[in-house]
């Protein structure tokens, strides 16, 4: 769905395009100041003419070196088969310059319809050579993303300061954790920050992840949980396990027997009836993921968030996730940078699930697995996880046996590090402050 393919709508074609381009280049012509204007709010790939997009890119040659000047526009325009003369004529359309702003606007708006309207019939195109549906789909939702033009705005900074003063808690900027050993570290999750769980395998992190949500949830927030691995009755179960106490085994027991035969036991029917009622009353709203493209997944991200009004989300996890890109690190480059804007958009915190690389094995005495306190560098895919994220979270466990994990605050953009120490109750996905 490569760009050039924006020629084929002949029908975007018309005499307000070519009036709102030759608008915004006169009036860059005219006032020289005005480009500024135009230059942030658009670029040369937005203007359907291709003879006022080559005048749009000389001028990006000439504002590099000096100010906008019909002159010095017409010498950077002698390299291309575009006339000079086309200069005059931008000049002698427009009489002045003073509506930039809102020409650069509708050339956007313009722009930006015509990728939607490209996208579209692309998709169909694809959809009737037989294409599979997935690609198809990934594919229009990475197009239609990249179509969207949120434009940048700004305020004064007193007008910042303002709205900081005037939070009524702290919960305006930033949410408890719901682990209290984890709220002295950082204060709480910051709205519009991405946080990262690292752990090897089967120590915990999806377990962790799903107990903050929780959490979340029991303190009156709204929760979203998207999982790459898991399916949603095995989210589920997770769940049902850690409210009633009862292991997955033990709750396969019950629902595959019949209500009557059920044995009261150890009182695990009352406890499966107290957990339902307890999961009840939590706004936690889970999915899982329809591909493992990041386009796809900040898709379902922002719409749940969006009609949900979710103030929390996590996703399990962030090395399972592809941009598309051949290169691992370039692929993982894509994918955080993703989130981590998905982040601030929402205006939420956002917490993913990582993958660190295994260490070589060690034994003690007994024949147990040492492991050691795991680093950032040994996060898997290269460093973009440890750059975008605004706090790193490492966990791990002394040996297999050990109910114990530790977790070493690695990074905080906004405060200190430290440790941190919590039992983790594996038969039920269930963590415990250990103060």
């Amino acid at each position: 769905m490569e760009e050039s393919r924006q020629d084929d709508g002949a029908a975007w074609e018309t005499e307000a395009h070519q009036r709102c381009e030759e608008a915004v280049l006169g009036a860059c012509l005219i006032d020289p100041n005005k480009w500024v204007i135009a230059a942030g709010l658009l670029t040369a790939s937005d203007f359907y003419h291709h003879t006022y997009r080559t005048v749009f890119q000389a001028m990006e040659i000439v504002a590099r070196r000096a100010p906008i000047d019909i002159v010095l526009v017409s010498a950077a325009l002698r390299a291309t088969p575009i006339s000079p003369t086309v200069l005059s004529h931008l000049v002698d359309r427009v009489p002045w310059a003073s509506n930039v702003e809102y020409y650069a606007k509708e050339v956007a708006a313009m722009a930006e319809r015509r990728r939607i309207d490209i996208t579209g019939r692309v998709l169909v195109s694809e959809s009737r050579k037989g294409s599979p549906p997935g690609e198809i789909v990934d594919s229009a939702i990475q197009e239609l993303q990249s179509a969207r033009r949120d434009l940048p705005t700004y305020k004064l900074i007193m007008e910042a300061i303002a709205e900081y003063m005037q939070m009524e808690t702290i919960e305006d900027l930033q949410i408890p954790t719901g682990t209290l050993a984890l709220d002295r570290i950082l204060g709480g999750y910051r709205r519009g920050s991405l946080y990262t769980i690292g752990a090897t395998t089967s120590v915990g992190k999806s377990a962790f992840m799903l107990e903050q949500a929780v959490r979340h949830c029991e303190n009156g927030g709204r929760a979203g949980f998207i999982s790459l691995e898991l399916t949603e009755l095995e989210l589920a179960e997770r769940i049902l396990s850690r409210f009633a106490g009862i292991t997955a085994k033990d709750l396969l027991d019950i629902v595959a027997t019949q209500p009557e035969l059920i044995s009261t036991e150890g009182n695990n029917e009352d406890r499966v009836s107290d957990a339902i009622l307890a999961i009840s009353q939590l706004n936690l709203h889970i999915a899982v993921a329809p591909t493992n493209a990041v386009q796809s997944v900040a898709a379902l991200a922002e719409r749940m968030a969006t009609e949900e009004d979710l103030d929390f989300l996590c996703i399990d996890y962030v090395q399972l996730l592809t941009a598309g890109k051949q290169n691992q690190v370039e692929n993982l480059t894509v994918v955080t940078r993703t989130l981590k804007g998905l982040a601030v958009r929402l205006d939420i915190p956002i917490m993913i699930g990582a993958q660190i690389n295994r260490q070589i094995d060690a034994r003690d005495n007994r024949g147990n697995k040492i492991f050691g306190r795991p680093q950032l560098s040994q996060l898997r895919g290269g460093g973009s996880i440890e750059q975008d994220s605004d706090v790193v979270l490492l966990m791990w466990r002394d040996v297999d046996t050990s109910d114990v994990r530790h977790i070493h605050v690695a990074k905080n953009r906004q405060g200190p590090t430290g440790d941190l120490d919590l039992q983790f109750v594996q038969k039920f996905g269930h963590f415990i402050d250990m103060n």
